[in-house]
């Protein structure tokens, strides 16, 4: 089961990835706001606790960050931001027509303004999390899907689901922010 089906049942889970994706290792989490609020990156920090888990890729898409009127963005590592690392070009809607997708498919960005992250059982994460957590990912060949290209599954009603977000190392590749004090 994904990370991303986990975040549904519990409000304090944390789920997001550092991950070998493409060609390339996206280092993350790149922290953004303040350190003890809701932002687009982290969850408020709950009474009596010391850290502050990250938002899944579910919640950066589907829901709205108090105070983050412009939105918030998942980013091709799953880790969800502000708007400020927005770069059009890198939309996941982008016309791929003459761009190596073997060098920059995976590199997409999902703004939460205009997309919606699926619900675990949509078709769209069924296909990213099998394709993610079963070694497929890994397989080269001439005839790589475009899911496979891209990182991405699209759904129901143009939702998306994320692969990053569905590795089973998603959870662990996000930590929590915790107050160095405590």
């Amino acid at each position: 089961m994904s990370s991303h089906s986990r975040s549904q049942s519990s409000s304090n889970s944390s789920d997001i990835p550092r991950l070998p994706i493409g060609s390339a290792t996206i280092n993350g989490p790149y922290r953004v706001g303040n350190s003890d609020g809701d932002t687009c990156s982290y969850h408020a920090v709950q009474e009596g606790k010391s850290c502050r888990q990250p938002r899944t890729c579910y919640e950066c898409l589907n829901s709205d960050v108090a105070g983050v009127s412009s939105g918030c963005l998942l980013a091709p590592s799953g880790f969800c931001e502000d708007m400020s690392s927005y770069e059009a070009n890198l939309d996941f809607r982008r016309n791929t027509t003459g761009e190596d997708l073997s060098l920059t498919g995976w590199y997409n960005y999902y703004p939460s303004v205009n997309s919606t992250y699926c619900e675990p059982t949509d078709d769209a994460c069924v296909l990213c999390d099998e394709l993610v957590n079963n070694g497929s990912l890994n397989q080269a060949g001439e005839n790589v899907s475009m899911e496979v290209e891209r990182q991405f599954c699209l759904g129901t009603d143009g939702c998306v689901c994320v692969m990053a977000c569905e590795s089973d190392n998603w959870e662990t590749n996000m930590p929590a922010e915790c107050d160095t004090n405590g």
